[in-house]
């Protein structure tokens, strides 16, 4: 997984300089999204997702689901949780002209893509701190025992 996002972050920058904004948002788009909600509905089909409620569903279909306190119909797509919030960084240093950015720039960008790959992993933004254990110790990565 690292190594895909080593390249990543050479490639899509690159990318997002050399085609309009729109069509490398809609190229995409018409890459993740359907095959993804196809392995939505063959999860769901098959009666082994954790997601029941209609709402987890659609917070599911749009790949955001962590940012929604929603669980992932699979716990494999973090990932892609992790790759669209990226393409939106990169949007974003792109609109605001700093994609050509210092090493400043790329190392709090490097800092907050390891907090949010932490949402998958974790299922909460706030893995880290305390608020997050006291919400969802499975979650939290701490280990608990009886009477605690």
């Amino acid at each position: 997984m690292a190594l895909f996002f080593l390249i990543s972050g050479y490639i899509i920058p690159r990318s997002l300089e050399t085609t309009p904004l729109a069509g490398f948002w809609l190229r995409r788009a018409f890459r993740l999204f359907p095959l993804y909600w196809f392995s939505i509905a063959l999860y769901l089909l098959v009666g082994i997702s954790a997601v029941t409620a209609p709402h987890e569903l659609l917070a599911n279909l749009t790949m955001l689901q962590p940012y929604f306190g929603v669980t992932h119909v699979n716990s494999v797509y973090w990932s892609l949780t992790v790759e669209l919030t990226f393409y939106a960084m990169l949007t974003a240093l792109l609109l605001f002209g700093l994609h050509r950015a210092t090493f400043a720039i790329l190392l709090v960008s490097a800092i907050l893509i390891g907090v949010l790959a932490n949402i998958g992993q974790r299922g909460c933004w706030i893995s880290t701190l305390s608020i997050c254990r006291s919400v969802s110790p499975e979650h939290s990565g701490i280990a608990t025992t009886a009477g605690n």
